[in-house]
């Protein structure tokens, strides 16, 4: 029985990668965990049923000592997965003095699936909020032909928000820095922030803003691409095991 559970385990990361190859491009070199995955599990697969036949015995220990971490290792991702889906799915408040925007990928001028999802639901919020005031956060990486900051504020002047309630924060190069060079645009740490970014990303910024003492701040998370979903949701509790383990957050 343990084979089969395996075997189908293998077969469906196998059948995932593909999807999210054909689907990105694999951009991301991060897509290639599923085929590591569908590897790990066809081998212990393999191994479970050469236990079944008896053609090897894997001594007691090393099934406790597996069993234990395995379970261990899996009530920590749950957990993290859990926090992460909670607090991304949160309703900010109105009236927010201020609205941080992290950015994300830019390819050349045009602005990533991802990020537009992140610009459409900031501008719904602005939209209903005249009064808010929106900080556009994020460099020039590699293949950016314009820093995504002024990509987002393009965007968003394009749906109707007024530039002069725009402000633009072209330097940072990762989410820590998105909050700490933005929050300098701001007048006090106790303004009231909404930050917008995807939903799976919501958590991880928030306790970066706590760490960072911004003392209002609320989450509003965007949708994502359906089929990526998996993907962004195993990347995100990684890097927030991370950041917790180095004290980031």
């Amino acid at each position: 029985m343990a084979d089969i559970i395996f075997y189908t385990a293998a077969i469906c990361c196998g059948i995932y990668f593909v999807a999210a190859a054909v689907y990105t491009g694999l951009t991301s070199k991060f897509h290639l965990i599923w085929l590591c995955f569908a590897v790990l599990f066809g081998a212990l697969g393999g191994i479970a049923g050469l236990q079944q036949t008896g053609e090897i015995q894997i001594p007691l220990w090393v099934k406790i000592t597996a069993g234990s971490v395995s379970a261990a290792a899996a009530c920590l991702f749950f957990w993290t997965e859990a926090l992460i889906i909670s607090r991304g799915h949160g309703k900010p408040d109105p009236g927010a003095k201020y609205m941080i925007i992290p950015g994300a990928q830019v390819r050349g001028r045009e602005i990533s699936r991802p990020l537009a999802c992140r610009l459409d639901t900031a501008y719904a919020y602005l939209k209903e909020n005249p009064g808010t005031i929106v900080i556009v956060s994020g460099g020039q990486g590699s293949g950016e032909e314009i820093p995504e900051a002024r990509a987002m504020k393009i965007y968003l002047e394009k749906k109707g928000i007024e530039g002069s309630r725009i402000l633009e924060e072209d330097q940072s190069v990762n989410t820590d820095e998105n909050i700490d060079f933005s929050r300098r645009f701001m007048d006090s740490r106790e303004d009231s922030v909404v930050v917008v970014s995807n939903a799976f990303h919501i958590f991880r910024t928030l306790e970066i803003c706590k760490k960072q003492r911004l003392e209002n701040v609320q989450g509003l998370g965007a949708p994502s691409n359906r089929i990526m979903i998996p993907s962004y949701y195993l990347r995100e509790a990684l890097a927030v095991i991370k950041y917790k383990i180095s004290g980031q957050i």
